[in-house]
């Protein structure tokens, strides 16, 4: 799964539990989140989005992120990471999340550096 800028999506997990992002955290991986004035992500071949509080992107419940270390579309870098209280892996267009493989499916989003809303 990719932002509408091609960036790859990831999820934070620990022992299969979500783990929350925050502060220095969001410096590292921005929150995905959606435009002003947009109510609801959309996009092709994505399943189980959402949105939570403040309009952060979620798949199947867990807020999705970026990751400041990707050169930019198609590069996965934070693929793997043990960083922040869990293990980062990419999401994939089923809404899973994996060490790779997959088909791309887009969302309309934005990234965040901020703890806030994204707006």
């Amino acid at each position: 799964m990719v932002t509408k800028d091609g960036k790859a999506v990831y999820t934070l997990t620990s022992g299969g539990q979500q783990v929350a992002c925050s502060g220095a955290c969001l410096q590292v991986w921005p929150a995905v989140t959606l435009p002003a004035g947009t109510t609801k992500a959309t996009g092709t071949g994505v399943k189980n989005v959402g949105t939570a509080a403040g309009g952060q992107v979620t798949v199947n419940g867990a807020a999705v992120y970026t990751f400041q270390g990707d050169a930019g579309a198609g590069t996965t870098n934070g693929e793997g990471i043990n960083s922040f209280g869990g293990t980062w892996n990419v999401v994939k267009a089923s809404g899973g999340s994996s060490s790779g493989g997959g088909s791309t499916a887009t969302t309309t989003a934005t990234t965040t550096k901020s703890g806030g809303s994204g707006y």
